[in-house]
C-alpha cells in the first residue's frame, strides 16, 4: 500500500484511476443537476402561483427575504382561518 510519495502510489485507488469511474460521476453530476433543475422549476412555479393568489406589493423592492417573511406569515394567517373554519364546521353540526 503505497503513499503519495512512495513509488507506484498515488493516493489514489485503481478504481478512481478507470474510465467507468468518470463515467459515474459525470452520471451523478448529471443527475444532481437535473434534480437541481427539475426543484428550481417546481419552486418557480409555485411561487408564480402565489404571486397570482396573492400579488405582489412594491415589486421594485420585491427580494427573497422579503417573500419569505410574508411566506411565514401567511402560512400562519392561513393554518389560524383553518383552524377557525374547522371550529365553525363542528360548532355548526
Amino acid at each position: 500500500m503505497g503513499g503519495v510519495f512512495e513509488e507506484g502510489g498515488g493516493g489514489y485507488p485503481e478504481s478512481a484511476k478507470s474510465p467507468e469511474r468518470c463515467k459515474r460521476d459525470y452520471e451523478a453530476e448529471i443527475a444532481r443537476a437535473n434534480q437541481n433543475l427539475e426543484v428550481t422549476a417546481k419552486l418557480r412555479k409555485t411561487l408564480d402561483e402565489y404571486l397570482e393568489i396573492h400579488g405582489h406589493h412594491g415589486r421594485d423592492t420585491f427580494t427573497l427575504p422579503s417573500l419569505y417573511g410574508s411566506l411565514a406569515l401567511s402560512e400562519k394567517q392561513t393554518a389560524k382561518t383553518i383552524s377557525q373554519l374547522q371550529e365553525a364546521w363542528e360548532n355548526d353540526k
